[in-house]
Formats: structure tokens, C-alpha cells, sequence
């Protein structure tokens, strides 16, 4: 393929529904605010309206007409803009992973959503190209392109005919792991998406304030309310379910048919039921582990892993801290990860915190929550929660404090904490630390405690783990293991 090309025309219907859809909630709201006003210049700007719903749809054309692409021996071209044009060089050496995604409208048309993450893309927060809709030729093309980029091969050979030896290995292609539909309710009954969920309703809930007081709800609700504490605890209750359920049927859509397959080198994961999404990641580019067990699915051995790559982008967070294996148990991690050819020791002996270290978790929490307990004590009935929220807080810092600890094996670091109330376990080698700190504030050097922060590298910058109020003598242990190959900075600040 050396011939510029377009996009398929589903393109036109996808830069369209991208406008509509950034668009939508001042539309609605204009709509609406409009809808009680019957006044000749009303009609006059939702003539204005439909105008610019019209540009836009001449905008998606045009932007579709100016995309166009070619692949060359060595690099992508893709040159775009309307009023003011843009020409982009990819090497192909240089890019690091390709995205696929089939979106409801590219699974109409049999096509495929392709993005393109160079290093490049990883610093500056987006991905370095989007091909929004390409036939699945051309994205198995664009995969074959960069595999020849990797060993050197002419690529347009390679597009041609395969090799003996690259047959072999795609005979060995395997699938090493595969979510089943029980454990894919499981993983959405226990996820802990509500609390997504309720924020959206709470972004829409600002943003049709106004219309909600126009038509005087607010009135009806205060009258509710006051009508009965029991009714105001049934449709919390009620909201709080539907909001369940909503989070619920989003996991499930979001991780159906999710699958880890092994070729040569990279591990490749398929999930989605409306959107399909094809992701691959080079065994070389991981950086770090990390195992998050939350509260839910602590007690009944179950947990998510996620690997931590050096590729991705602020746009694409997810290609840089991707979940490998949903929910799993925990046992089963490492004989899972020996297959993937992922080298890292699970079954270590944790160092916890000292004993001394206990009352500073306690304290710390008291000092955060304490003020908050006494601002919900001044809205009566509602504020009395706290007589539950204290006790809960006090029990979640002393569980933060059981857990906390570390290990170092040869060249291997684990950090065990808690971050919120999900158990982490952060899994990192030596040689991919990016930067180790610690640091002492007054209070610490007192109990002779002090603070470990590890970071690794990712694409859309450091990921960190973190063990609070460790020993002294401990982490100068952990200083002097990291010393061996890098060198450490001693941050300052305080640390109640």
C-alpha cells in the first residue's frame, strides 16, 4: 500500500456523532430553556440551531475528504486540516504498540478503529495517530508492517507472504486465559462502580439545575422530604440500586469476551461486547505489577491484576495500565504469569510496619475525618451517620496498618499497602525503578519511621508505590538495595 487513501465514509457518521455527543448537554439544555419561550426570536435560534447542527455535518465531510494515508517502506503518512493543513511521518520503528477498537458504528461496516502510540505520544497526552475507520485488511497490514519493522524484514514482503518461521509462530499463537461469563457477573457484582455511576448523575443533576428549578421540583422534593425520613431513605435506597444495576450491565458490556492470547513476545487482549477492543502489549514494555484486592473481594481470596507499561497516553490511559486478568484468585496469579513468561516472584514473607507504627495509622485518620464528622453533625437527622463513620474509619486505618509492608527478593521489590480500601500489591524489579524517595518529617524521626515512594515509568507518566511509617532501619535497608543501580533522592516534606 503505497498510495494515499482515505477513510471509509462510516468516518464521516463518527467525526459527526463526536460533535453531537460534546455537544449534547448545552443542546439539551437550550432545547429545553427554549421549549417555554414562544417568542418569534425563539424560533429565530433554533433556526440557528439546525444551521449549526448543518455546518457540522458539512464540517464531518470535508475533515473526512482532507484525511487521507499511506504507508510507505518505512513510514506512515497521514496528512489532514482543512483551513490550515497538517502532515505527520511516523517511522514504523518507532511506533510502540497499535490499538484496535470496534465501535458499535465500525462493526456495522465490518471496519476498525486503529491507534497509533509512539513514545512521542506518550509525553504529549495523545496518541500519535487515529485511523478511525479502516477495513480489517488494513489493520492486519499495519500489525505485519511494524512485526517486519522489529526484525528488520522488508515489509512489504512480509505484507505479501509469510516467512516458514513467522507461520511457526503464529502457530503457536495460544489462549492462555479466558473470562468466564460467571466470573465476568462476579467481577461486575463486586467492582465497585457505583460510585462512577453516581458522580455522572451528578454532573447532569449541575447541569440541568437550572431547568429542574424553573419547573419548581425543588419545591416538590423539600415537600417529600419533610413528609417522611423513611420515604427520603427509600429512594436514597432506591437510587442506590438503580445506580448498581446501571454498573453492573456497563462491566459486564465493557469486559465480555475478555481473553489473553500469547504471540512470540507480546501478550494480546480482546474484550468488549458493543465496543471490541484489541490491545497489545510487548512482554519487554512491562514495568511493573500490581494486585488490587478490594474490600469486597478480599475475604473470599479473589483479586485483579494489572501490569503497568512504559507505552500509552493521557488520552489512552488504559494501553499504559492495563488489566491483564479481571478477577482471579490469588493463588493462581503466578502459575498464570509463568505462562505468560512474566518473571516475577508472588509467594514472598511481607515485612510488616512496626507495632509503633499503629497509632500514627489511627491518628491520621481522626485528624481527616474528625472535621468532617463535625460539619455532618450540623444537618440534623442526616448528620448522626457519623456515629457509624467514625468506628468505620478507625477499623479501615487499622487495616491499612496490618497491611502495610515490604519485601526484597534478589532483585525483585514488593510494596504492600492500601490505598483507599483495596489491598495493592505493587511488584517492581530493580532495573525498571525509575526513581526511589523517602522521606522523615518531624513527627517520624521521633518513632524513627519514615516513608518509601517507588516509581516506575509508564506512558502516561510514573506509577508509584507507596508504604508509609516503615521502620528507619528498613528503609535505609530498601535505600541501599535501590543504591546498587541508581541513586536516590531524599524528598523533604511532612508526613503526620
Amino acid at each position: 500500500m503505497s498510495e494515499a487513501r482515505r477513510l471509509h465514509p462510516a468516518a464521516i457518521v463518527l467525526n459527526v456523532s463526536k460533535t453531537l455527543k460534546e455537544a449534547f448537554i448545552p443542546l439539551i439544555l437550550f432545547i429545553v430553556l427554549q421549549s417555554s419561550n414562544d417568542s418569534p426570536w425563539s424560533y429565530f435560534e433554533l433556526i440557528v440551531l439546525g444551521g449549526a447542527l448543518v455546518l457540522g455535518l458539512i464540517s464531518g465531510i470535508v475533515t473526512w475528504y482532507k484525511f487521507t494515508y499511506e504507508i510507505d517502506e518505512n513510514e506512515i503518512r497521514i496528512r489532514s486540516g482543512v483551513f490550515i493543513k497538517k502532515e505527520r511521518f511516523i517511522r514504523l520503528e518507532r511506533i510502540q504498540s497499535i490499538d484496535i477498537t470496534e465501535g458499535i458504528i465500525q462493526r456495522l461496516f465490518s471496519l476498525v478503529k486503529v491507534s497509533i502510540e509512539t513514545a512521542g505520544s506518550s509525553s504529549n497526552g495523545k496518541a500519535e495517530a487515529e485511523l478511525t475507520a479502516i477495513t480489517k485488511a488494513e489493520a492486519a497490514l499495519f500489525q505485519t508492517l511494524l512485526q517486519a519493522s522489529k526484525k528488520k524484514q522488508d515489509p512489504l514482503m512480509v505484507s505479501s507472504s509469510e516467512s516458514e518461521e513467522e507461520k511457526r509462530e503464529s502457530a503457536e499463537e495460544r489462549k492462555l486465559f479466558e473470562l468466564s461469563f460467571s466470573k465476568l457477573c462476579l467481577m461486575a457484582a463486586t467492582s465497585g462502580g457505583v460510585g462512577v455511576v453516581l458522580s455522572g448523575a451528578f454532573v447532569l443533576y449541575t447541569q440541568f439545575s437550572e431547568v429542574i428549578s424553573q419547573y419548581g421540583l425543588y419545591n416538590d422534593v423539600e415537600e417529600l422530604v419533610a413528609s417522611s425520613i423513611m420515604i427520603t431513605a427509600g429512594l436514597i435506597f432506591f437510587g442506590v440500586v438503580i445506580a448498581y444495576i446501571i454498573a453492573t450491565l456497563r462491566i459486564i458490556l465493557k469486559y465480555a469476551y475478555f481473553t489473553v492470547t500469547k504471540s512470540g513476545n507480546e501478550l494480546i487482549i480482546s474484550r468488549g461486547l458493543l465496543e471490541k477492543r484489541r490491545l497489545t502489549i510487548p512482554i519487554h514494555r512491562i514495568q511493573a505489577l500490581r494486585i488490587v484486592e478490594n474490600i469486597v473481594r478480599e475475604p473470599f481470596g479473589y483479586a485483579t491484576l494489572y501490569v503497568e507499561t512504559a507505552s500509552g497516553s493521557i488520552q489512552n490511559e488504559g494501553n499504559a495500565n492495563v488489566m491483564l486478568l479481571p478477577i482471579i484468585k490469588k493463588k493462581r496469579i503466578k502459575a498464570l504469569l509463568a505462562s505468560f513468561d512474566i518473571d516475577y516472584e508472588l509467594e514472598v514473607a511481607i515485612k510488616h510496619v512496626p507495632k509503633r507504627a499503629m497509632r500514627r495509622y489511627l491518628i491520621r485518620a481522626l485528624l481527616w475525618n474528625i472535621p468532617l464528622v463535625a460539619v455532618w453533625f450540623l444537618f440534623k437527622p442526616f448528620g448522626y451517620v457519623y456515629v457509624i463513620w467514625l468506628p468505620i474509619c478507625i477499623a479501615l486505618a487499622y487495616a491499612a496498618f496490618r497491611t502495610a509492608g515490604w519485601n526484597i527478593a534478589n532483585k525483585q521489590l514488593t510494596l504492600v499497602f492500601r490505598k483507599f480500601v483495596s489491598k495493592q500489591t505493587y511488584v517492581v524489579l530493580n532495573n525498571k525503578i525509575q526513581s526511589l524517595t523517602y522521606k522523615q518529617s518531624d513527627f517520624q524521626k521521633r518513632s524513627r519511621l519514615g516513608t518509601i515512594n517507588v516509581f516506575s515509568k509508564t506512558g502516561v507518566g510514573p506509577s508509584m508505590g507507596r508504604v508509609i511509617d516503615v521502620e528507619q532501619g528498613d528503609m535505609l535497608a530498601i535505600k541501599d538495595w535501590f543504591r546498587e543501580n541508581h541513586s536516590v533522592k531524599k524528598a523533604s516534606g511532612e508526613q503526620v
